[in-house]
C-alpha cells in the first residue's frame, strides 16, 4: 500500500533505513535527530508547503504492517509564462532491503509522477531511478545533465580531482606551481570580458530575493524565491555538494555601478570550486562568469566545475571551458506539453538551487540542522543571517545511509 507520509512515521524512519544493518547507539540518535527535526525542516515546513499542500512525502507499506519504502517530496513554485506552476521535487527515494524484491519502489515512483503537480523534478538521480522514471513517461534533460569545467591551473586541477586529501596530493602538490606556468602558455580558462572594471560585494538574501525576478523575467519558465525561500536557500548552501566548503555568494556591479548578477560556489583551500548558481540579466553573462574567474583567481583555487545552465552555454564554450556528462540525472516529468517543450528548449532556468540538490538529507546533517537553529534564533533577535563559514565534515558513512542517496556533483 502507498500513502502519504505523516509526523507519526518519522519515528519509524530509522528503522526502515537501517533494516538488516548494524547500527551503533550514536548512529541511532543521530538518525533520531535528522528525521526527527531535519528531516520536517527540509520536506514539511519550507517556505513552498502552502503552494500546494496535496504534494505531500509517500510511504510503502508492506503485508506486514511495517513501512518498507520512503519516497520524500518538497514543493517549489515556478513562473511559466503568466501562471505560476507548483513543482514536486523528488529527494529521498529508498526502498528497504527486505522488500526490494517487492514492487514498492515501482508503486513509490507511479504514485509520486501521478500526482496534483504541474511539473516533477530530480536533478541528482542515479541510473536506477532514471529508468523508473522514464517508464512513467519522464525524461532525462542532457543539457541539464552536463558539468563545466573551468581550469585555471590544470596541474593543481587535476590533482584536486584525482588526488584530493590523499598523502600522494600532499606530496605532489607542491610541484605543480611550476608545470602550471608551463601549461598555461598552451591552455587555460579565460574570458574575453575585461573583469578589472567590476567589482562584486556580499550577496545577502534580500538582495537575492528582490533581484531574482528582474534577472530572470527572459527566461520563459523560473523558480520563484521570496524572502523567506532566499533565508531557506541560505541555510543549505554549505550543503550541495559534500566537503565542497563554506559559500560564498557575490553580487556583481557593472562599471556604471548596477547589479548584473551574481554568482555563488562553494570552496576551501587546496581544492577545485563548486559553482551552485550563475545568475546575469540577460546579455551580461560573459561579465558575469568574467568576474567569477577573477574571484577565483584572487582565492587561489585551481578552477571550478558547475553544471551547466543553458543561458550560460555559449560563454562557458567561448572562455574554452571543459564538458563532461555527469554521473547523475537531471530527470523531469509534466503531463503538459508547453512546459515539456521550455524544459527540452533550454528556456526554462534550472540551477543547483531550484530542486534536489539543495535538499539533500545527509549531506551533513547534523551541521545542517545546526544552521537551521542558528538561523532561527538570529532571527528571532533581529540579527541578519550570517553568512556560511564553517566546513562540512559529518558525512553519510558515519551513519551508515546507503552512499548512493548522498550525492556530489
Amino acid at each position: 500500500m502507498i500513502r502519504s507520509l505523516t509526523q507519526n512515521d518519522l519515528p519509524l524512519m530509522h528503522e526502515l533505513q537501517s533494516r538488516g544493518l548494524e547500527v551503533t547507539q550514536e548512529q541511532a540518535e543521530t538518525a533520531s535527530r535528522v528525521f526527527g527535526e531535519l528531516f520536517p525542516k527540509l520536506y514539511m515546513d519550507h517556505p513552498w508547503a502552502d503552494a500546494d499542500a496535496r504534494i505531500q512525502s509517500l510511504v510503502a507499506v508492506g503485508k506486514d504492517g511495517r513501512l518498507a519504502g520512503l519516497q520524500a517530496a518538497m514543493n517549489r513554485s515556478f513562473q511559466f509564462e503568466n501562471r505560476i506552476l507548483n513543482a514536486a521535487i523528488s529527494t529521498e527515494l529508498y526502498v528497504a532491503p527486505d522488500s526490494r524484491n517487492s514492487l514498492h519502489g515501482i508503486q513509490l515512483v507511479k504514485k509520486f509522477l501521478s500526482g496534483p503537480q504541474d511539473c516533477s523534478l530530480c536533478d541528482v538521480a542515479n541510473d536506477k531511478t532514471r529508468q523508473l522514471w522514464t517508464r512513467f513517461g519522464g525524461e532525462a534533460l542532457p543539457v541539464y545533465g552536463l558539468t563545466w569545467m573551468a581550469v585555471l591551473s590544470p596541474t593543481r586541477f587535476a590533482a584536486s580531482l584525482a588526488l584530493k586529501d590523499s598523502m600522494t596530493g600532499r606530496i605532489v602538490r607542491p610541484v605543480t606551481g611550476l608545470i602550471d606556468r608551463m601549461a598555461e602558455r598552451f591552455w587555460k580558462t579565460e574570458s574575453s570580458c575585461d573583469a578589472s572594471q567590476l567589482r562584486g560585494e556580499p550577496l545577502t538574501p534580500d538582495r537575492f530575493a528582490e533581484l531574482a525576478p528582474q534577472f530572470m523575467t527572459g527566461r520563459t519558465l523560473y523558480p520563484l524565491y521570496g524572502e523567506a525561500g532566499a533565508r531557506w536557500i541560505w541555510n543549505r548552501l554549505n550543503f550541495i555538494t559534500r566537503g565542497a566548503g563554506p559559500s560564498r555568494q557575490t553580487l556583481v556591479y557593472d562599471r556604471f555601478d548596477r547589479p548584473i548578477g551574481w554568482h555563488i560556489y562553494q570552496w576551501k583551500p587546496g581544492q577545485v570550486a563548486r559553482v551552485s548558481q550563475l545568475v546575469a540579466k540577460p546579455g551580461s553573462e560573459d561579465a558575469v562568469f568574467a568576474h567569477l574567474l577573477k574571484s577565483l583567481r584572487q582565492s587561489g583555487a585551481p578552477g571550478a566545475i558547475g553544471r551547466v545552465q543553458p543561458e550560460f552555454l555559449p560563454t562557458l564554450s567561448d572562455a574554452d571551458c571543459l564538458f563532461k556528462r555527469r554521473s547523475r540525472y537531471v530527470l523531469f516529468h509534466s503531463p503538459h506539453e508547453s512546459i515539456r517543450a521550455a524544459f527540452r528548449s533550454g528556456e526554462a532556468f534550472l540551477s543547483m538551487l531550484d530542486a534536489e540538490a539543495v535538499a539533500q538529507l545527509w549531506n551533513s546533517p547534523l551541521e545542517a540542522l545546526a544552521m537551521f537553529e542558528a538561523s532561527q534564533r538570529a532571527e528571532a533577535s533581529g540579527q541578519p543571517i550570517a553568512d556560511s563559514k564553517s566546513d562540512c565534515q559529518v558525512n553519510s558513512s558515519d551513519l551508515n545511509v546507503p552512499q548512493e542517496r548522498a550525492v556530489s556533483q
